[in-house]
């Protein structure tokens, strides 16, 4: 299953090292998100991908702790971002 930003919304984004500050023009909703889970919202801007890929990009953008795997980081967060209406599944 690959996962993609929920067509027609334009997120803006306000940043500092450690959260975000996520805009949703089509809800009208604010976020306020962790660095982790923001930069997976950036890497779905540049389009869809599929949860392994999305938890290779994890672990090569972010120095996890050991206890943390990148596949367990990405089960946790897309679920997340969705129930945000900030990403959706695509079909593959």
């Amino acid at each position: 299953m690959n996962w993609k930003l929920r067509a027609g919304q334009r997120l803006r984004m306000l940043s500092d090292d450690e959260e975000t500050v996520v805009y949703n023009d089509l809800s009208g909703d604010t976020h306020l998100l962790s660095g982790v889970a923001a930069s997976l919202l950036e890497r779905l801007r540049l389009g869809p991908a599929d949860r392994d890929s999305l938890a290779a990009f994890l672990a090569s953008e972010w120095d996890l702790d050991a206890s943390t795997t990148p596949a367990a980081l990405a089960d946790r967060l897309l679920p997340e971002l969705a129930a945000l209406s900030l990403i959706e599944t695509s079909p593959s």
